[in-house]
Parts: structure tokens; sequence; C-alpha cells
């Protein structure tokens, strides 16, 4: 029985769905700071100055009463929904592949480490992945229909792309990207439907709607005093360090296979969404560079998106080139199974590595949960945690628990100067020795914190 692309298509979705359930289930404490953020700031819509997309399915699942791992799970389906389309993609680009071929590398795609780490948490990889392959596939399904046989329409993979301002900051100057080529393929005015996400945010924002929030005053923009902090020994070794984690996951193969693949791109139907491929991954590279910069460190998480860019590009390209080669295809197959299999290890390896960080917060999240509903704690957390030593241990605690500062305990490193607790404290729980003293009364030098940094608002 013969199988057809959108059926494959279908099958990559489900199996990259499973994946990230999967790791949900053996990994289910959430885990990253920015996660932790946005799981306390559940209740709004844009926090910090994250786009919104990812929030949204974090307030929906709060709504439905469907907790963190539920947020976790729509966040997936988001990115399995983008891996399907990815596969779409390489399928429209090359309709006369093996199967074997296209399926082995989407598989072991949707199993990359990096990728499947980061998109089984709150991050904003998985709504990005879906707003920029889902109408990439669109488009090009459309444009490699057989002359003389009516196209399907392609103002839908307009309607999605708007999405991709709201998924994430770079979704801005794609939309740019995407109209300009797409206008100039059409000469019509549909490409335009794309820009109702970034019109809808700047029409809110104009009225003031949706308010930012911040749960916790840690400063999470990293791009604050760059000028000042930038030193190109630093900088240097943060490169050295991003390509050890390239090396460890794998992510030199996906730019070998670019490199192998282009030169198979020739030919296409319509230019356009390849092109617009490769211009997403440039502009991914660009602010990955840059992002290293304000970070001071190489992170895992970088490599996603890249990664999953070149891979699809690499993947189509070597698919057209190679469509006449069983061979190589079972070759290839075979190999990006192993592939699958070594990234999905590594993927529950910095899952669990990741998770372990709250170990202690999510013992004093126990703590407070068995004196509820009376007890209100003031807590004396651990600190310089993270990139750039800026996190704090409360940011932890909100993130593993269903309590929030000023509400169900007082942090008090956040509190502003003369700031007091809004009903006197029952316990104190103060960080050493690698775990959290959990005492009667308020026995901390003063209840104002220690910090002096501004409440959050």
């Amino acid at each position: 029985m013969r199988v057809g692309p959108g059926a494959e298509a279908l099958l990559v979705g489900v199996v990259a769905f499973g994946l990230r359930v999967a790791l949900i289930v053996a990994v289910p404490s959430l885990y990253a700071f920015d996660a932790w953020q946005r799981w306390a700031g559940r209740g709004h819509l844009r926090v910090q100055d994250w786009m919104p997309a990812t929030q949204a399915l974090i307030a929906l699942s709060d709504a439905l009463g469907l907790g963190a791992v539920g947020a976790r799970v729509l966040v997936a389906a988001a990115a399995a929904a983008g891996l399907g389309a990815a596969h779409a993609l390489v399928r429209a680009w090359a309709p006369d592949a093996p199967r074997r071929l296209v399926l082995g590398g989407a598989l072991a795609l949707a199993a990359f480490g990096p990728l499947l780490t980061w998109t089984a948490t709150l991050y904003q990889e998985g709504p990005f992945l879906l707003a920029v392959l889902g109408p990439l596939a669109l488009w090009a399904r459309a444009a490699a229909a057989p002359p003389g046989t009516p196209a399907p329409p392609v103002w839908p993979a307009d309607l999605l792309f708007g999405l991709a301002p709201l998924a994430r900051t770079e979704g801005w100057p794609l939309l740019l990207v995407w109209v300009a080529l797409r206008l100039w393929e059409t000469r019509r005015w549909t490409p335009l439907l794309a820009g109702w996400g970034a019109a809808a945010w700047l029409g809110g924002a104009a009225l003031g709607w949706p308010a930012r929030h911040a749960a916790s005053p840690i400063r999470y923009d990293d791009w604050d005093g760059l000028t000042r902090r930038f030193d190109l020994g630093h900088y240097a070794g943060s490169l050295l360090r991003l390509g050890e984690h390239a090396l460890a996951s794998g992510s030199w193969v996906w730019a070998l296979l670019l490199v192998a693949g282009l030169p198979g791109l020739r030919g296409l139907p319509s230019r356009g969404p390849a092109v617009f491929l490769g211009l997403a991954l440039a502009g991914q590279l660009a602010a990955t560079a840059f992002w290293l910069a304000g970070l001071e460190a190489a992170t895992v998480r970088m490599q996603a998106l890249p990664a999953a860019f070149a891979a699809v590009l690499g993947l189509a390209g070597l698919a057209r080139s190679r469509a006449r080669a069983p061979r190589l295809a079972t070759a290839f197959g075979l190999g990006a199974l192993g592939f699958a299999v070594y990234g999905a290890q590594d993927a529950l390896s910095d899952a669990r590595r990741s998770a372990a960080l709250a170990r202690p917060e999510r013992a004093l999240s126990a703590e407070i949960a068995a004196c509820a509903p009376g007890c209100f704690p003031i807590v004396r957390p651990r600190r310089g945690l993270g990139t750039r030593d800026r996190h704090d241990g409360c940011e932890i605690l909100q993130g593993v628990s269903p309590f929030l500062h000023g509400r169900d305990f007082w942090c008090a490193p956040w509190a502003a100067d003369g700031a007091r607790p809004p009903r006197a404290p029952t316990h104190t729980a103060r960080f050493r020795a690698g775990r959290y003293d959990w005492a009667e009364g308020d026995v901390s030098p003063s209840m104002s914190g220690d910090g002096g940094a501004a409440a959050p608002p």
C-alpha cells in the first residue's frame, strides 16, 4: 500500500509529539529560568518583553486547569506540527525522493537533542517552528503543483505566517522578508494578510494591552549594558564552548548535510520558499552571534532553530540530488535512525540536568504545601544562579510550585527598601549548605530583605 506525503507528514508529527510527551513524562518537573518565569506569570499574556504566542498556550492551560504539564504538552504539540510541516516542505521540494531517505531525516530532526529538549518545556522554539515551517510547506506545495492543474491557494500560508512575529522577536524582520518575496511572486495583495499578527500586537500596545508583567525583579534583558560588558576574549571562549556543544549534540551533522545538499536545491519550481528559509537561517545565525555576546555564555538551546532550518534545506537538497540512489537512501535512513536514538538520549540527559537545579526549591515547595493554608514563609534564597549569575531560588520556587511571591510567600531579596510582607511571616526558609533550613517564625534580621531590588509589579 502506497502512503501519500500527507500521511508521512502526519506520521512525523505524531512521532515528534510522542517523543516530547515521553520526555515530559520522564522529566515532569518544569526546567530552565525562562520557563519558570513564564509559568509564574501564567495569568498574563505579556511576561517580561517576550512575544505572547507561548504565553498564550500557558494561559490557556492554566485556564483549563491543566497546569504546567498541560502547558508543556501544548507547546510540544505546536513543535510537533512544525516538524510535520518540515517533512511536508521537503516532500514538496523532492516528491520523487525515496521515502526512507526523507522519513529518516525528518525523524532524526524530530529527535534532535537540543530541539527536543527545548520544545518540551515552556520556550518559544516550538511555536516559532510551526509559524515558519507551516507556511513554507503550504507555499512550496502550491508552487509544486503540476502544470495544467489548479494550484492550492497560498493565502492560508500568509495567514499562518502572521503568527511568526507573535512567536519570537526574529519573526518581525522575517515578516518583512515574507511579504516582499510573496508580493514579488504573486503581484497580488494577499501576502499582506501575514501582517495581521504584527498589526494586532502594535494596536494592542498603543492601547496599553496587554500590560507587561514581570514575575520577579530580575532583568531578563540580555542586551542590558552590552557595550560596557562585552569582552572579546570572553566572547571567543563562548564561541569555543558553543562549538563543543555542537560537537556533542551532533549539530555538525546538520551543517555537513546543508553543505552537501545545497547544490540539489537548484531548479525548484519556485525559489521563494528556499530563499526565505535560507534568509531565516542566516538571521538565526546572526541572532545567535549577538545572543552569545549578550548572554555571556554558550547554551545548548542556541543550536535548536539554526540546526532545524539547516536540516530542512540540506535534507531537501540531498533528496532532490539523490532521488535515484536507493543504496544511498537506505544507508542514510539507517544512519538517521541511529542519530535519532542518540538525540533522544541526549535530550533526556539535558532535561534531567536542567531539572536537577530545582531540587532544593521542590523540597521547599513541599514544606510550604505541608503547612498550607495557614503558613506564610519568608524566603532567603540561594543567589547567583544561571547566566550572568543574575537569578535566584525564588524564581525557581515560583516556577516549580503554585506559590507566588507576595501571595503565598515573601522573597526577602525582592523587597524594595522599607517594604514589608502583607502579613506576618509564620516561617523562615533560609538556603544553607545545599538545602533550605525551615524554622517557625521570622528569624531573619529584617523583613525588608537584603537585596534592595524593586518588588515585581
